[in-house]
């Protein structure tokens, strides 16, 4: 892989990289390098709603397979045709096949982050450059939805959460990471945040739209209403929540409207998911 430019690798596996990743990266230095000097002048373009850094999805895209091994469905067959709006509870073997997959693309993946912090001289925010950094994680939350497993994983410091089909292919595992310092250490009984929140894109044109984060102590169920009108059970486990639905290549994935569910029965409107992603991180 050193011989191979990694953006071109990233944009033939994964369509959804942006054509100008590699930009955006410079302008969120060059950004950093403003708020350094006070000077607050910073590109709008470099903002993008409900998206938590991906660089990690990125390379961990490059590092846990090789070009030319990726095994997806036949033709016809959607990626995400399995997908069902409630989760099942993953099994101890399916979570222990997805963290697999997930540790696999973490190792290479932290490399590249360091090379890459080095190369453009910018910390990038949930980012970690190393192993050592996601070591000793349990296990906080894990769904099943058809063929997919999700993990949501911490040692305390930083969260991975984890999607991935292990037994359908090599191919589909998506991995972000959040450094728990960036966010507030608790939430209102009845609050919600987003700790991640993107869209992936496979080589069949399919895509999927991620989000999870926590909940106040008094939630006790939460739904997404999609843009298409769908409506997606979050699985909600020990202060926690998931949920991720196949979406349209073009779907503004921010839009998509949260509500609570409290303990003493009554329902409440989170917002979209970008106001949730825009309101539950603070920086350093």
């Amino acid at each position: 892989m050193s011989t191979t430019d990694p953006m071109s690798v990233l944009q033939s596996l994964a369509p959804w990289v942006p054509d100008d990743a590699e930009e955006l990266t410079l302008a969120r230095a060059q950004c950093d390098r403003a708020r350094a000097a006070e000077s607050g002048a910073c590109a709008e373009r470099v903002r993008r709603p409900a998206r938590r850094v991906r660089w990690l999805v990125a390379a961990a895209a490059v590092a846990g397979i090789g070009v030319g091994a990726v095994l997806w469905p036949g033709p016809g067959q959607s990626a995400f045709a399995s997908w069902t709006p409630t989760a099942t509870v993953a099994t101890s073997d399916q979570v222990d096949a997805a963290q697999m997959r997930c540790d696999t693309a973490l190792a290479g993946a932290t490399e590249q982050i360091a090379a890459d912090e080095e190369k453009f001289g910018v910390r990038l925010p949930n980012a970690p450059t190393s192993a050592a950094q996601l070591a000793g994680r349990t296990a906080l939350l894990a769904e099943q939805r058809g063929d997919f497993t999700f993990v949501l994983s911490t040692n305390g410091m930083w969260t991975v959460g984890c999607l991935a089909a292990p037994g359908m292919s090599q191919a589909m595992t998506e991995a972000t990471t959040v450094d728990l310092s960036l966010h507030p250490a608790t939430l209102t009984p009845d609050g919600i945040d987003t700790l991640g929140a993107g869209s992936e894109g496979v080589t069949d044109g399919a895509s999927a739209a991620l989000a999870y984060g926590r909940v106040g102590a008094d939630v006790t169920a939460v739904d997404v209403t999609a843009v298409d009108g769908r409506i997606v059970h979050a699985t909600v486990i020990g202060g926690y929540w998931s949920a991720w639905w196949p979406a349209a290549p073009d779907e503004l994935m921010g839009d998509a409207q949260v509500m609570v569910r409290l303990v003493d029965g009554t329902s409440l409107s989170a917002g979209t998911l970008d106001r949730l992603n825009d309101s539950s991180t603070t920086r350093r």
